[in-house]
């Protein structure tokens, strides 16, 4: 593992409603990601390896939804979303990047703040995430 050293500090702790709501996007973004993602994927192998690990994300949004009290399968097909869709939501949990990494090939969208509904509130360019990002990472 790698020191990050001041980029690590400073960074408030969370509470367990803040961790549980937390996981609850990225298991949403994991999920859609996985989605989108799949028509990108030309080797069987990898793609029945995605698929695999979209189901496993699936039921942890599941789980924590259902634990919010939420309904565990709120729509009935879920939302693909591209590479820089998923970069502009997952940009918010990035601090930084390691001087010797290299660049990244997506871009992110200008930043948008979704809200947590208990129902399925389309978001205009993100319909699948329906949390709250604003209300975690101050």
């Amino acid at each position: 593992m790698r020191d990050l050293g001041q980029r690590a500090r400073g960074r408030r702790r969370l509470g367990v409603s803040n961790i549980i709501h937390t996981s609850a996007c990225v298991a949403r973004l994991t999920q859609s990601s996985y989605l989108g993602a799949a028509a990108s994927i030309l080797e069987k192998k990898f793609l029945t390896a995605a698929g695999s690990i979209l189901t496993v994300e699936a039921r942890h949004s599941s789980f924590i939804r259902a634990h919010l009290h939420q309904s565990p399968f709120p729509q009935p097909f879920d939302t693909p979303l591209s590479f820089n869709q998923v970069f502009s939501l997952a940009a918010t949990f990035i601090t930084a990047f390691a001087p010797e990494d290299p660049p990244l090939p997506f871009k992110a969208f200008p930043k948008l703040t979704p809200q947590c509904s208990p129902y399925v509130v389309p978001l205009d360019a993100f319909p699948a995430m329906n949390c709250s990002l604003t209300e975690l990472m101050p």
